[in-house]
């Protein structure tokens, strides 16, 4: 049996995501479910859902890579990614869906501002 991350002082919203095998921390894992969840193509595969390939996984996961830093806060490792691969490969279309998440459900900046 594999042992659990320690989540303490992790957001419970994404600590539940985090596998009990996964190597590091990451709210990458709760990106990922959500684009699969909640996005849908679009073009030639319009209505459905969004299916992550292996390599936009392991991107999420590594992109958002949480860390504790010097007063014991978890924060994102990382604030940029950088992505090349080959065209026709899907990077704008998870590029697209990043950005919804980011929009609609990111945790990073909760406070709510009313225009």
């Amino acid at each position: 049996m594999a042992k659990r991350l320690p989540a303490e002082g992790i957001d419970p919203v994404i600590s539940r995501h985090i596998p009990a095998d996964a190597p590091f921390p990451s709210e990458g894992y709760r990106v990922a479910k959500w684009i699969e969840n909640f996005c849908y193509l679009t073009g030639s595969f319009a209505g459905q859902p969004f299916k992550l390939l292996p390599w936009q996984k392991e991107l999420l996961v590594d992109a958002y890579r949480l860390e504790q830093d010097a007063f014991g806060r978890w924060k994102r490792k990382h604030r940029m990614a950088v992505v090349c691969i080959a065209r026709k490969n899907g990077k704008s279309t998870i590029a697209a869906a990043i950005m919804l998440y980011h929009l609609i459900a990111d945790r990073a900046d909760a406070q709510r501002q009313v225009i």
